[in-house]
């Protein structure tokens, strides 16, 4: 035997079997299962999907380029994580009030008001957001990025209020809301039509929607296709007719 003076290092090796008579339970977690999504947005997420799988390698660059084709550049510095949505209220066929909602960290990423995502007016007729509100608060900056809120110009603007009004002639109702996403690539994509919308858009806008709806009873020409329904809208409805909403303190 060789005689070793000072520190030494031992090295072990050891060799793990499985016992073939052990009766324990497998620990591995299940896989979970897939989520179920209700039309139009299955649709919508498979298309996507569909597209982005095409341009990935892998899980990692899948999921890079997912969120960067969900997150229009325009509200990089205004969305925390999720993907904002515009919601366009169609009264009669004309798009009549319109916000963009921008998730925040208090709302887990999700462009809900309720769950504390910021709400943000948008002028009719120029597509530029107005000022934001976080609850019953008016808020300048997003609450995580800091980023100003007011002045951003929504892309497509046209384009959008054009596909709100024609919400009208597809699903007949006299009162919707239309709910779209940017994709970076795809442009506007309708999430969905909704035949109860919300009013927090009043809030929103500080305004409120009465005196808008009068105004297109007044103005209301059953011929008007949706695009002359939409360039209507944006005469009729600038930010500069609108009024301050009082909020409680």
């Amino acid at each position: 035997m060789r005689r070793a003076d000072g520190p030494q290092t031992i090295y072990y090796r050891i060799s793990v079997y499985e016992d073939a008579t052990s009766d324990q339970a497998d620990t591995t977690p299940p896989f979970p299962p897939s989520p179920v999504i209700n039309e139009p947005f299955n649709t919508a997420v498979n298309a996507i999907v569909a597209d982005v799988r095409d341009q990935s390698a892998d899980t990692e660059s899948f999921t890079s380029e997912l969120l960067r084709r969900m997150n229009d550049p325009t509200f990089a510095e205004v969305s925390y994580q999720g993907v904002p949505d515009i919601r366009v209220v169609v009264y009669r066929g004309y798009p009549t009030m319109a916000m963009v909602r921008l998730p925040t960290r208090a709302s887990d990423g999700k462009a809900n008001l309720h769950k504390g995502a910021v709400g943000a007016g948008i002028d009719m007729s120029s597509g530029e957001t107005l000022t934001g509100v976080l609850g019953n608060a008016v808020v300048d900056e997003h609450p995580d990025t800091g980023a100003l809120i007011t002045g951003l110009r929504i892309p497509h603007w046209d384009f959008i209020l054009r596909s709100a009004a024609r919400g009208y002639e597809v699903t007949g109702l006299g009162y919707l809301g239309v709910d779209m996403v940017i994709d970076r690539e795809r442009g506007p994509l309708i999430l969905e039509m909704n035949a109860r919308p919300g009013l927090n858009i009043q809030i929103a806008n500080c305004t409120g929607l009465a005196k808008r709806i009068a105004r297109v009873d007044e103005i209301h020409d059953e011929s008007a296709g949706p695009d002359e329904r939409s360039r209507v809208a944006r005469r009729e409805f600038p930010a500069n007719r609108q009024t301050s909403m009082p909020f409680d303190d």
